[in-house]
């Protein structure tokens, strides 16, 4: 397939091998962006985040409760 979309079939075998030797690098990636994307969910759980908090506002401050929750969310995972 790779040699009718004109990719030499060597430079397949070596991309092969890069990958194979970059596994654990994408798998330590892979973890990392699990443990920040959990602390962001915690922290929109922590401060009791809903889409009522992203509801659409005057630019008068009448509610400005969705932008604090999610400035502490900012504050917190930071």
């Amino acid at each position: 397939m790779y040699e009718e979309l004109g990719i030499n079939s060597k430079v397949y075998e070596i991309s092969k091998e890069v990958e194979k030797e970059l596994q654990p690098i994408f798998e330590e990636l892979n973890k990392n962006c699990e443990i920040a994307s959990s602390k962001v969910l915690k922290a929109f759980q922590d401060n009791k985040v809903s889409t009522t908090d992203f509801i659409e506002v005057t630019g008068y401050g009448y509610y400005d409760g969705g932008r604090e929750k999610l400035e502490k969310i900012y504050a917190h995972i930071s």
